[in-house]
């Protein structure tokens, strides 16, 4: 069977989300005793950043997939690791940069969604 266009994003979507329930198991039941706050925080901040990376991994890997430009694979890896760093910081830095930090990676998304209508 062929792949359809965006079935390597729903793929990544789905092993990101996989990946984002085995972590969340790793920090909800720790013997910390704050579970229920860190499950509640996760869930609207790590699991959506996951989400998010996911996407961005099928999206780039599909352009690989279709074009074979080696370039296309190096940001399959390198987007999701900038952003993910960059969610780390947020967490553990508290800073007031956050805001900004956040709206960069919106711009970012909608750059993604200006090479995807570029590349069609």
């Amino acid at each position: 069977s062929e792949v359809k266009e965006f079935d390597i994003v729903i793929f990544a979507l789905f092993i990101s989300l996989g990946f984002a329930v085995y972590e969340n198991f790793g920090y909800v039941f720790n013997p910390s005793g704050a579970s229920f706050e860190i499950a509640f925080l996760r869930a609207f901040t790590a699991v959506p950043m996951h989400i998010f990376n996911g996407i961005i991994m099928g999206y780039f890997f599909e352009f690989y997939s279709k074009t074979g430009d080696n370039k296309f694979l190096g940001y399959t890896v390198l987007m999701p690791i900038i952003l993910q760093s960059t969610y780390n910081f947020i967490v553990s830095a508290n800073l007031l940069i956050a805001k900004g930090i956040i709206l960069l990676q919106v711009f970012m998304a909608y750059r993604l969604k200006i090479m995807y209508e570029k590349n069609l």
